[in-house]
């Protein structure tokens, strides 16, 4: 009897509104209060057990989530300016969820992609098949996430995966829809602050100085004249080639966009090779400087889109601010960093926190209070970080 009548109870918890949350009283309300009978253990794992708590992107529990849908005639519950401030955070467009943990959903199940990706390149490798030995995991990485695409676009999820008499929608993935949509609408400069400082300073840190500072003058060349030459062929295709009729500056900011190179693939192939460790810091720091070049050309032809003029003078400036400035600042953060590393002793968790906060503060300090290059600042603060405390980064 309490098999068959599961489901039904389970329909009826969904639907029965907020109730009081553990710990027993009543909820005020007044009129619409509603008594609560606190729940045996057996009843909590009935409800967990129940496909609808899993699967339908809501809670059984009123207080695990703010959105608990309510009986017919109660009055609605007041929005919650937290929950609302954090979608509109996350999307540009703020999407609506119906729990405030459900963008989370996406991060992992990507993190779970890349995982599986990264096994199968290394179980490929004992394998005799060079077509599949050739795909690279980013490449890999890029196709999980091309095919997840397609999936989110023209797909629907049969209806007993949604639970309850909900009908399918085109395109949806159930909970992992909405998650999907929180971060295919995520704002571009979110994206850029989470992500951007940690990447390259973990680059920055890895570089062997004393091979960077011998090649230093082969790897401004590629990642300034080699970059500024790549990003004026692109916009010239762009303008010329591409049937958009666009403007020189839209150009140019599409041909600063593709100039920036990013050689992952390309240098865990030479270390594996075996080859020359002078080459492989070489096309490393191209790639970490030419992200710096490439941001600071993207603004620059941004500006002049949206209507900033500048003069010969100002352009000059613009540059040495950019290309100067955020050098100067990743100098200062750097050693400061690096000092107070070595004063840290075997403190392993505070040499790690050091070295997060410098990337995250130097690049917010840079990009939003000086109008520097950020990525040059944290570039700086990393070979900096590398060159003064790397012993001590050891321990």
């Amino acid at each position: 009897h309490q098999q068959t009548s599961a489901r039904p109870r389970a329909r009826r918890a969904l639907t029965a509104g907020p109730s009081r949350p553990a710990g027993g009283g009543r909820r005020a309300g007044g009129a619409g209060a509603v008594s609560w009978r606190p729940g045996a253990p057996w009843r909590v794992a009935r409800d967990l057990a129940t496909p609808t708590f899993w699967l339908t992107g809501r809670t059984l529990f009123p207080c695990a989530g703010p959105a608990t849908p309510v009986r017919a005639g109660a009055a609605p519950r007041a929005p919650d300016m937290a929950l609302m401030g954090g979608r509109a955070l996350l999307s540009e467009e703020g999407g609506e969820h119906e729990e405030p943990w459900i963008p989370i959903l996406y991060f992992f199940f990507a993190l779970f992609w890349g995982l599986v990706a990264r096994h199968l390149e290394s179980l490929l490798k004992g394998w005799k098949l060079p077509v599949l030995n050739a795909i690279p995991y980013t490449a890999a990485v890029l196709i999980f996430g091309w095919l997840l695409g397609l999936w989110w676009s023209y797909t629907g999820t049969p209806s007993f995966l949604l639970g309850g008499n909900q009908q399918p929608d085109h395109g949806s993935l159930g909970t992992l829809y909405p998650s999907t949509e929180g971060w295919v609408t995520i704002n571009g400069e979110l994206v850029l602050y989470a992500f951007l400082p940690a990447l390259v300073m973990s680059d920055a840190m890895s570089t062997n100085v004393h091979v960077f500072k011998k090649s230093i003058i082969q790897i401004l060349l590629l990642a300034t004249v080699s970059v500024g030459l790549g990003a004026l062929l692109t916009g010239l295709v762009a303008r010329y080639v591409f049937p958009y009729d666009w403007n020189w500056y839209i150009s140019m900011i599409l041909g600063s966009i593709l100039a920036a190179t990013d050689p992952v693939a390309v240098v865990a192939l030479l270390k594996e090779l075996g080859a020359p460790r002078p080459l492989t810091v070489v096309i490393t720091g191209e790639s970490l400087l030419n992200d710096g070049t490439a941001a600071v050309m993207f603004r620059l032809f941004l500006n002049l889109e949206t209507g900033t003029s500048y003069d010969a003078g100002g352009v000059i400036g613009f540059f040495a601010r950019s290309a100067l400035g955020g050098p100067a600042i990743g100098l200062g953060f750097g050693l400061v960093a690096a000092i107070w590393i070595g004063f840290t002793g075997l403190d392993a968790i505070l040499k790690a926190g050091i070295t997060v906060a410098t990337a995250y503060l130097g690049f917010f300090v840079s990009e939003y209070n000086a109008s520097a290059s950020g990525v040059l600042t944290v570039v700086t603060a990393g070979i900096v970080i590398a060159a003064g405390a790397a012993t001590v980064l050891m321990v």
